[in-house]
């Protein structure tokens, strides 16, 4: 199953299998559904979707980057709260820029990054070897999204619509280059919380420090902490 949402028709489309489709019937206001030419339903698109489901006050997205094995040891606590994280992998580790990436542990091979996938996770891009994005030229950035794209969406058999960028450096060019590979999110480490005005190829994420417990985490997230990192990233 694979869910998209078109912020500008504002309809959400539920995929639940790859079929063509050989008929369409609406169903009730606003809702359509798209049945193969066996009268199996192939997915429903729900119209005028924001003004039907609402988010809570306070929500969060849980994302990893790098597609290091640790985040299979969190794979059980988070699916006992039904929380299926995003993974930012790597499209080619194999051939990792210098000095980007200082840790030694393991990654996830394409057979675990598939499980993940297949088990709910949602498996975005985070670039073609990991360079620092504030430094590319336009050529460079075009491989480092698009080539990177088109390689994971090989191996995974599916759509890979976000983009995280390594270790959160950006630059206009590079912004251009991100949406221009068709990828409909971009997430930085800026920390902030995610709004309704946020830029979507330019979104805030609050890291987590491997200090913090769990009883320290509200305080973490706070909007007092939270303006202090603020601060501290622009100095």
């Amino acid at each position: 199953m694979k869910i998209e949402y078109d912020k500008e028709a504002d309809a959400l489309y539920i995929s639940f299998k790859k079929a063509k489709i050989h008929m369409t019937v609406e169903k009730g206001k606003d809702i359509i559904e798209d049945f193969d030419e066996g009268g199996s339903v192939v997915g429903v698109e729900i119209l005028d979707y924001s003004q039907k489901v609402s988010l809570p006050r306070l929500c969060f997205a849980v994302t990893f980057d790098d597609g290091f094995t640790s985040v299979l040891q969190a794979k059980k606590f988070l699916h006992r709260y039904r929380i299926r994280p995003a993974l930012f992998v790597i499209a080619d580790p194999t051939r990792l820029e210098p000095g980007q990436i200082s840790s030694s542990e393991p990654r996830l091979n394409w057979g675990q990054i598939r499980s993940l996938a297949r088990s709910g996770w949602e498996i975005g891009c985070h670039s073609l070897t990991h360079p620092d994005f504030s430094r590319l030229t336009t050529p460079q950035l075009s491989r480092q999204t698009r080539t990177a794209k088109k390689l994971l969406e090989k191996q995974l058999g599916r759509t890979v619509p976000y983009f995280a960028y390594p270790k959160g450096r950006f630059s206009s060019a590079a912004v251009v280059a991100v949406k221009a590979s068709g990828f409909s999110l971009g997430l930085t480490v800026q920390p902030d919380y995610f709004k309704s005005s946020s830029h979507p190829w330019l979104l805030p994420r609050l890291g987590l420090e491997n200090w913090v417990t769990p009883d320290l985490f509200l305080p973490f997230i706070s909007p007092a902490a939270v303006g202090l990192r603020r601060l501290k990233s622009r100095l």
